[in-house]
């Protein structure tokens, strides 16, 4: 142990010493910072400053963000909610936190103010550690000009509106085609509800040209009324939009009524089958049921999700309702769940259809996620600002990852990486999408991750566990992945890092 400079000590030995002793001026200046730093050594430290302190003094330390000069005189060409990602708020405004050697400043939000779309708010969360605290400010005198009508000084030039106008105003009516004017009685309004159904029913309908630009809305049944069609375009031009509408009459489904049987006492052979419309296995537990005339259960079989299931059977001739049931009861089919089967009728093909996505978010309260349900929330920004849709997904006929990871876990970047192989498998390019859902990452810690390692994965800020939480009854440790099919389905899970094998079976079964 080295022993500390002690003046007193080293007079007295001096004094007693029968020698001369020489002191270099180096070891006098050695001996001198030597007692400097025992002083300083003594001296009572600083307070330490918990992480909350620490945030709530910079934030106090804040200056008020302002619009940039080169900015100011555009406010009143733009309304408040237009203003609405990280990338415009930074363009606009000088001042905005940012992270430091001490906190982390996240961007959270850019909305106008309830009812307000002249006054923006901000709000970013500035962190330490785990202690989180939300800094807003807001802005007003946002106006977005409306398009003034032509100057009369030059009658020449048209507004925006005038032309949108003018084009919705020189619309002839659109009318049935003839071939479908006797189809009219045979289906309800309710039942033409895409664009392609339309356009396929009705002549002269809004076109986009040189001058507006003109998009399908929808195609509804007037309110209680499924005999009467309502249809919606959006007429455009620039900024200014107008919604264009018209409505047809006269629609109705004849029910198909059932005929008495020529011989009630003959037995008749029965065929029913179901499949998935895409030719895989069924990821159901359906059970088909068999109701007589006075609705009593006469006969039901149940099949497993891997069976094709088809079933022959005798009855007695004569009319039978055939229901068709999932355990859970949220299958979408194709069709209505119930359907007649008697003499004339006796072989009965149902399609199971899993094209529909469920467009609302599923509470986090309920979080049973069956197989065979839809995605409730199919719509994110990954950090970098790609927008990500599952439906577009299924449009390309691309099967998706839900990978469930952090970036300090080994496991997790050991599994991106075995998952990476796949892009440069001939039989999988281009035909999946690989979407990372982070818990406990800030949005800046993923940026860095995705730029630096994984750019070809979307990352994306799962805050609080919302979207993990719905797949919550598979488990809750990292990494953990979800198999989501071309048709928005969940068909498939896998815990932790497994082997590039296990993957490439589980790729072949859904996407080859």
């Amino acid at each position: 142990m080295k022993t500390k400079w002690n003046k007193n000590r080293y007079l007295s030995l001096l004094s007693c010493s029968t020698t001369l002793l020489v002191i270099s001026p180096a070891l006098l200046i050695s001996c001198s910072n030597n007692n400097k730093n025992n002083e300083e050594e003594t001296t009572p430290s600083s307070p330490i400053l918990s992480d909350q302190e620490i945030v709530n003094n910079y934030i106090s330390s804040l200056k008020k963000p302002s619009i940039k000069p080169e900015k100011s005189s555009d406010k009143i060409n733009i309304f408040a909610k237009d203003i609405n990602t990280e990338e415009m708020v930074k363009s606009w405004f000088n001042d905005l936190p940012v992270s430091n050697e001490n906190v982390t400043s996240s961007f959270i939000s850019s909305t106008p103010a309830e009812g307000d779309e002249q006054t923006l708010i901000i709000k970013y969360d500035i962190s330490r550690n785990n202690y989180h605290k939300v800094y807003q400010f807001q802005e007003s005198g946002f106006k977005k000009v409306v398009d003034e009508p032509t100057d009369p000084s030059n009658p020449n030039e048209f507004s925006d509106q005038e032309i949108v106008n003018n084009y919705i105003s020189s619309l002839k009516k659109p009318s049935i085609k003839p071939e479908k004017s006797s189809d009219k009685i045979n289906i309800f309004a309710k039942d033409i509800n895409t664009e392609e159904m339309v356009k396929s029913w009705f002549n002269d309908l809004p076109v986009s040209n040189e001058n507006v630009t003109s998009s399908f809305i929808s195609s509804t049944p007037a309110e209680g009324d499924e005999q009467t069609l309502i249809i919606k375009y959006d007429i455009s031009r620039n900024n200014y939009h107008q919604v264009y509408q018209f409505q047809e009459s006269g629609f109705k489904k004849v029910v198909d009524e059932p005929t008495e049987p020529s011989n009630p006492n003959e037995l008749i052979n029965f065929s029913i089958s179901i499949k998935r419309s895409n030719g895989k296995k069924l990821l159901i537990y359906p059970t088909i049921e068999i109701y007589d005339k006075n609705n009593v259960l006469i006969k039901e079989k149940w099949f497993g999700p891997d069976d094709l299931p088809s079933w022959q059977f005798q009855l007695k001739n004569s009319t039978y309702t055939v229901k068709v049931r999932d355990m859970d009861n949220n299958v979408t089919w194709s069709y209505q769940s119930e359907y007649t089967i008697d003499e004339k009728n006796n072989n009965l093909d149902i399609i199971f259809s899993t094209n529909k996505l469920y467009e609302k978010e599923k509470p986090v309260t309920s979080s049973k996620y069956q197989k065979s349900m839809g995605i409730y929330k199919t719509d994110f920004t990954d950090v970098l600002g790609n927008k990500l849709s599952l439906a577009d997904n299924c449009k390309n006929d691309k099967i998706t990852l839900f990978v469930f990871f952090k970036t300090t876990c080994s496991n997790s970047k050991n599994l991106l990486q075995t998952i990476n192989n796949l892009y440069i498998d001939s039989r999988f390019k281009n035909k999946f999408e690989v979407w990372c859902f982070s818990s406990v990452d800030n949005i800046e810690t993923l940026r860095s991750f995705a730029q630096s390692q994984f750019p070809q994965y979307h990352m994306i800020a799962d805050s609080n566990s919302t979207f993990r939480n719905q797949f919550y009854d598979l488990g809750t440790a990292v990494p953990r992945t979800i198999v989501i099919d071309s048709e928005g389905i969940y068909v498939d899970y896998f815990p932790g890092w497994v082997k590039l094998e296990i993957i490439q079976n589980i790729f072949q079964t859904w996407i080859i």
